[in-house]
């Protein structure tokens, strides 16, 4: 199997569990190919919501849970291995509201008399200058540049995985508040999962890249660390966000120096151990045990 259809074959299974339901009375997988989200189980009847996973009884839920499950859903179509900046847009929308954040605390700062002295901005410009220019010469084509953005230096960078010696990504489905025992997978190997899970795993020899976005505020690197996003269409939000926390402490280490290299390295050669547990890694609604950060997009 080539390197695209690991790749595709990895994100096809991510969109296919996301697509997957369990009915909350007799557990049959249900899957939605359209219409809203309230559905009815084709084995015992029961009405459910697709969105959550709950037994309803008509539509008085999507008006109590309007927030979660009362919204409309826009297709969303599987990341093309062949084009790496898809992610562009949407980091694009979560910088902004950091953009804005920024220039407003600059502008708190020098009300206070405690702006940015003129040398000092024209001695951050000069250190993002060299930084990018270190990085392109770095990682070359994996890195574009795109129009500043209010003023602010902007760019990503497409950070591939090393996984030669191959990593196994188990995808898991299961019914809301199932208990725990082990069962067999579909691939027939033992996981500790309960009698309303199902399971699929697979080794991989390569994987879909993940994408880092930077903003480089005037602040930057002499106070204030880069807003950055982190894209990883073929993780679970958690994942993802634990990368992003992990980045804020790398700055929190380096504060006052330039980082984004210490990032993409750490993000490189490190994550997947930081991650993952013996070279696996879970796929799967259960992983989502808390709030997913803003900058993190699964």
């Amino acid at each position: 199997m080539s390197d695209k259809e690991m790749a595709q074959e990895l994100l096809t299974i991510r969109k296919l569990f996301s697509d997957i339901q369990l009915c909350p009375k007799c557990r049959m997988p249900i899957v939605k190919t359209e219409g809203c989200n309230k559905m009815s189980c084709g084995n015992c009847g029961q009405l459910l919501c697709f969105r959550c996973g709950r037994a309803i009884s008509g539509y008085d839920h999507f008006w109590r849970c309007r927030v979660q499950c009362g919204g409309g859903e826009a297709e969303e179509g599987l990341l093309d291995p062949d084009s790496p900046w898809v992610a562009a847009a949407e980091a694009e929308s979560r910088l902004e509201a950091a953009a804005t954040a920024v220039a407003a605390g600059l502008g708190y700062r020098a009300e206070d008399g405690h702006g940015e002295k003129e040398d000092e901005i024209r001695d951050n410009q000069q250190r993002q200058e060299d930084e990018l220019m270190a990085l392109e010469a770095i990682y070359g084509d994996d890195l574009v540049v795109f129009e500043n953005k209010g003023r602010l230096r902007y760019f990503q960078i497409y950070i591939r995985y090393d996984v030669a010696d191959g990593v196994n990504v188990c995808a898991k489905l299961s019914a809301p508040n199932a208990s725990t025992r082990d069962v067999p997978s579909f691939d027939d190997s033992e996981h500790d999962y309960g009698p309303d899970e199902f399971s699929y795993t697979c080794n991989f020899e390569y994987l879909p890249p993940l994408i880092l976005t930077c903003l480089l505020p005037k602040s930057y690197p002499s106070k204030d660390s880069p807003s950055f996003a982190v894209t990883a269409k073929w993780m679970d939000g958690p994942y993802v966000s634990q990368l992003c926390e992990m980045l804020d402490t790398i700055w929190a280490e380096l504060s006052g120096q330039e980082v984004v290299y210490k990032w993409v390295e750490w993000l490189r050669n490190s994550s997947r151990s930081y991650l993952w547990i013996d070279g696996s890694m879970t796929l799967g609604s259960d992983i989502a045990t808390h709030n997913t950060d803003n900058r993190a997009i699964p």
